[in-house]
């Protein structure tokens, strides 16, 4: 995945700040994958895959994070 696509998609969910929480990392860390001064490993993929799905991901389980109704 690249940088302009993992940000894509975490625009689709949420905001920096609500994402990096759900996730359980800082939101400088989720700005430098998006900015590509981060390489985006398989792992962080999966895991925002894994929220933009519904699933809880991270400490906070998706508090502020945009939810599919259904799933």
């Amino acid at each position: 995945m690249n940088h302009a696509a993992y940000k894509s998609l975490r625009e689709s969910i949420g905001t920096q700040a609500a994402v990096s929480r759900s996730l359980g990392i800082a939101r400088e860390t989720l700005a430098r994958r998006e900015s590509g001064g981060r390489r985006i490993t398989a792992e962080m993929e999966l895991a925002l895959h894994g929220l933009a799905a519904g699933a809880p991901v991270g400490k906070d389980s998706g508090k502020g994070v945009k939810r599919s109704r259904g799933a």
